[in-house]
């Protein structure tokens, strides 16, 4: 009995590991197209863009920025969310199973004009968060890019939106909040039974518990005390 408690707890604990796992990605299209590779691009609202269009402009106006137009965080091309005028540009991810979703991005502002603190949403479906990068003492070589991680929780499984605004309010302002690559991951139960499988399996592992024990009990109880 002391075998089989042995093995069974470790493989109980083990597919509770498989049932509750880490943060899985979610696939987030990413800003390296249109290529740029030393300036940037304007496109308006309707347009398409990423490595698979995925992206689409949803109002106002955007830079696409290539990586030599200013300090890239990674690598890879980057968005100025005003472009001539504020803003927004959304995708859908897939969300796969219900719980919380974490969408990272990298945060920085254009620096060469007002407002010193630039301000951005990011919205998952009806759920929002705001977030701000005061451009104060840096520059295009210095863009002082942060990693940022906006958390929206009591996600239903399935498409959703993903999306960036621009909260800048300057009349006529070319210079918005700057995001870098977009990454997207999900933590909660997978939908597929294995919550109502690892319950049975603890279940009849009880079960299988007393049923070993009960015997060996009763056959204890039976034997003769020794006199001494």
């Amino acid at each position: 009995m002391k075998l089989l408690r042995h093995l069974l707890l470790p493989a109980l604990l083990g597919f509770a590991g498989v049932a509750w796992a880490d943060c899985i990605p979610i696939a987030v299209d990413n800003f390296n197209l249109p290529y740029y590779p030393s300036g940037f691009v304007t496109l308006g609202a309707g347009n398409a863009f990423g490595n698979n269009n995925n992206w689409q402009v949803t109002q106002g106006s955007i830079d696409v920025v290539g990586t030599s137009a200013w300090q890239s965080p990674d690598g890879n091309q980057t968005i100025d969310m005003d472009g001539l005028t504020e803003g927004q540009i959304q995708t859908t991810i897939n969300v796969p199973f219900a719980g919380t979703v974490d969408i990272n991005f990298w945060l920085s502002g254009n620096p060469q004009g007002p407002p010193m603190v630039k301000t951005l949403s990011v919205s998952l479906g009806s759920a929002s968060d705001s977030y701000t990068f005061n451009v104060d003492g840096h520059d295009d070589n210095n863009m002082g890019w942060t990693m940022e991680t906006a958390v929206f929780t009591d996600q239903l499984a399935g498409p959703e939106t993903l999306t960036f605004t621009s909260l800048d309010s300057v009349p006529g302002n070319l210079y918005g909040p700057a995001i870098g690559t977009v990454s997207a991951c999900a933590m909660g139960v997978p939908d597929n039974g294995s919550t109502a499988l690892l319950l049975g399996m603890v279940l009849a592992g009880g079960a299988l518990w007393q049923a070993l024990k009960t015997p060996a009990r009763l056959a204890c109880q039976k034997l003769p005390r020794r006199r001494w």
